[in-house]
């Protein structure tokens, strides 16, 4: 796990930018399939597995026999786990290298996700809302209902809009690309440069009913009554000339002056911050989207709150156990066993 982790990570990418750093180059190494001779351990994770799913077999056949499950019902179940496997690689390396990525035209890559566990959080946050409306179902009608959440579901459902525009068109969803910009349509839902090279979002979608107050607040008062933009179909057809007025306006000052500046509008804008600007978001902070959280030892660290908050607060944040940090605890309290059930059970190895 630690292995393909850090291949999602892109240990070799980062290794690039310390071409002469051994520490980098030995996880990169590490981390990468050899290309034809040699071997490193990257290339021991299938062969590892293949011995370890080897070994379970004949218990695991055993067990099912056992419970009498005869040789139809074990091919059928291994078939459809073999096919869940396949669909789950596919879609889980599509992730980063295609799929339903949207690449823009004149892209050479692919962009990959976002962050480390994008879908799995996501999925999470899925999972949670089926097993509530689950329970509240079963409380209301005393029947219990099969929660399924697949991770392919959980993207197309995020990518849902793209996805239906797509059918209908009959044509892939894509970002724009750079040679598009004269297609644009409206000049308040683009992102633009500041002065000191960072950027600035704006995503005001009824541009003409915003055009007046951002026009007074970028200091470019004099178009708000320009015949090119005094109605909304003028404002649409010359959305190209609006872009190239907001972008040298906004190449005026730098970011902090624009966040300063933007205090109050009434249209939607956003400063484009990083993994370790947004910590201190003014929204971040006012909302408690960030909590600290303690290991078991005691040494402090940060997590991102859940979305959902309840009665305007905060849904508290706790950290994940140890290993097998209760499993003792679970065997005496929840099952019952003694002491030296338990010791047998753990020199046979059933668990730890």
């Amino acid at each position: 796990m630690l292995l393909m982790m850090a291949e999602v990570l892109r240990f070799s990418q980062v290794a690039q930018s310390f071409p002469g750093n051994w520490f980098w180059n030995l996880l990169s190494y590490n981390q990468s399939h050899v290309q034809w001779a040699g071997c490193s351990l990257h290339d021991t994770i299938q062969p590892s597995f293949s011995f370890l799913v080897g070994v379970a077999l004949p218990y695991s056949i055993a067990s099912r026999i056992a419970k009498g499950g005869t040789f139809g019902k074990m091919f059928v179940h291994a078939l459809w786990r073999s096919l869940l496997l396949i669909a789950l690689g596919v879609f889980l390396r599509s992730m980063g290298f295609g799929g339903m990525s949207a690449k823009a035209p004149d892209a050479d890559t692919v962009p990959g996700m976002p962050a480390p566990a994008y879908g799995d959080t996501i999925g999470a946050m899925t999972i949670a809302g089926g097993i509530s409306a689950a329970l509240f179902h079963r409380e209301r009608t005393g029947e219990a209902d099969v929660v399924d959440v697949s991770l392919m579901n959980t993207g197309m459902w995020a990518m849902g809009a793209g996805i239906a525009v797509s059918l209908l068109a009959g044509m892939p969803w894509h970002e724009l690309a750079a040679h598009t910009v004269g297609q644009i349509t409206n000049p308040l839902v683009q992102v633009y440069e500041t002065k000191d090279g960072r950027f600035l979002s704006l995503c005001m979608l009824q541009g003409h009913y915003y055009w007046p107050e951002a026009c007074e607040r970028l200091g470019i008062p004099q178009y708000v009554d320009d015949p090119r933009f005094d109605t909304n179909e003028h404002f649409i057809e010359n959305a190209p000339q609006g872009a190239e007025l907001v972008a040298e306006a906004i190449r005026g000052k730098t970011l902090e002056d624009w966040k300063a500046q933007l205090q109050g509008m009434k249209g939607q804008w956003a400063p484009v911050q990083d993994t370790v600007e947004v910590a201190s978001d003014p929204q971040t902070v006012a909302n408690g989207y960030l909590q600290e959280i303690h290991s078991k030892g005691g040494t402090p660290f940060t997590l991102v709150s859940t979305p959902v908050q309840f009665n305007g607060a905060p849904a508290p944040t706790s950290r994940g156990p140890e290993f097998n940090e209760h499993g003792d605890e679970i065997l005496t309290e929840k099952l019952g066993l003694d002491w030296d059930t338990i010791v047998d059970l753990k020199v046979k190895g059933v668990v730890g």
